[in-house]
């Protein structure tokens, strides 16, 4: 098992040099009465393989995958956040969240997701597997110690998702 690492890091790492379109054209907007939530993911080499989902109102409505941008009308009051569900591929054991808001204004909000390096959890995994993982989620907010979810402004955003 050990001998196939360097293989694997390699392919992966050809992987996120390969996808080098550009990001989808921006998505015609439906605003709800809250707005618009706007996001993207430029393509990166960090967490390429998972994928954060919005959640609006408790309820998976986007996932935002490596390269991928998109745009979800949002009402009045709705909660909404940025996060990943439990998954024994990746070892995470609970929920995390990486952002969340209230809708508790019409606007149109922007936001660019980014895969952050976490050597505690690295560290953890390695040493201790799912054990390891469930020991670092419980000492650490995982979703945003992996995960960078910047509020932008519309120019910040179009400059760097277009």
């Amino acid at each position: 098992m050990v001998r196939f690492w360097p293989i694997l890091v390699c392919c992966v790492s050809v992987a996120g040099c390969m996808n080098s379109a550009p990001l989808s054209e921006q998505m015609p907007r439906v605003n709800g009465s809250g707005g618009t939530i706007s996001f993207c993911r430029p393509s990166s080499i960090m967490r390429i393989a998972e994928a954060p989902n919005l959640y609006v109102d408790g309820e998976k409505v986007a996932s935002v995958k490596n390269n991928s941008s998109g745009a979800v009308p949002i009402d009045l009051n709705q909660s909404y956040r940025f996060g990943l569900e439990p998954s024994a591929l990746f070892m995470r054991v609970s929920d995390q969240t990486a952002f969340e808001g209230v809708a508790d204004m019409k606007e149109d909000r922007y936001f660019i997701i980014s895969g952050k390096l976490n050597v505690d959890q690295g560290i953890a995994i390695l040493a201790g597997g799912i054990i390891g993982a469930a020991a670092i989620d419980k000492q650490q907010d995982t979703g945003q110690a992996n995960w960078d979810v910047s509020e932008v402004s519309q120019s910040t955003f179009l400059e760097a998702c277009s």
